[in-house]
């Protein structure tokens, strides 16, 4: 005689019961405990994505005011108009190896733009980012950046990825929601940065959690239009990058 099978998946209370398995606090609802409280720390990274931005953009500035300037000031300014003459050939070196210095004696996860450490991150270490790397992070962008290293603003989404993590190692968060906030996290600097919420999103999605689940949609949706929306309160609707006036386009350019 065949024994009933009792396993919790599979248990009925009834012969008219049906047979379904357990679901998970994850994929609940987005209305459920777990769900709501990924809406809140989405908001929240929102705008700590948008501090983190605007901290790491005046440390830029600050960098570049040191080395080509001689001045202690946050104030906007661009390698261009220096008069440092041949020793402008010095700068990018000694950025290259107090970098360098950090790399090797601090994180190896500073090494690069960083989404790649992110992704490595994602899939091997449980969305784990190693508070250092993220502490040695931003200081190594702004130092790169200022002194003419070959970097751009994108290195600023790996800050805002390990916020996510930071706060996803909160004991009521589990391996896949910490997942999503460190993806939440990523878009929020990148809309932060670049002042583009959808293609912040699309990217976090495609590259950082591989899935197109609901709850992750909003939660990363959340924190990307929540740091838009303080990106545009705080520098205005501008774009990130001005082109010159173009004419319009005529049939012989077909």
């Amino acid at each position: 005689m065949e024994e009933p099978n009792n396993s919790p998946a599979l248990r009925v209370d009834s012969p008219t019961a049906p047979v379904t398995a357990p679901r998970s606090n994850f994929t609940y609802g987005i209305l459920g405990r777990g769900g709501l409280m990924l809406c809140a720390m989405a908001i929240l990274l929102g705008g700590l994505g948008e501090l983190a931005a605007f901290c790491i953009i005046h440390w830029i500035y600050f960098v570049t005011n040191i080395f080509f300037y001689g001045q202690l000031s946050f104030a906007t300014a661009s390698p261009q108009g220096n008069n440092l003459g041949i020793g402008l050939l010095f700068v990018p070196v000694i950025g290259g190896l107090l970098v360098g210095g950090m790399a090797r004696y601090g994180s190896s996860m500073i090494r690069g733009h960083g989404l790649p450490e992110v992704m490595d991150s994602t899939l091997f270490h449980e969305a784990r980012i190693p508070l250092l790397g993220a502490v040695l992070k931003p200081i190594s962008i702004g130092i790169s950046i200022g002194t003419g290293g070959a970097f751009g603003p994108e290195a600023i989404i790996p800050t805002g990825a390990a916020i996510g993590s930071l706060l996803g190692r909160l004991r009521y968060f589990t391996n896949q929601q910490r997942r999503v906030l460190l993806a939440a996290g990523a878009a929020a600097g990148m809309s932060a940065t670049f002042g583009a919420p959808v293609a912040s999103v699309l990217l976090t999605i495609e590259l950082l959690l591989f899935e197109f689940n609901p709850i992750s949609l909003v939660v990363v949706g959340l924190a990307s239009a929540t740091a838009e929306t303080l990106h545009v309160l705080i520098d205005g609707p501008a774009p990130l990058f001005h082109l010159p006036p173009l004419p319009a386009p005529q049939l012989e350019a077909l």
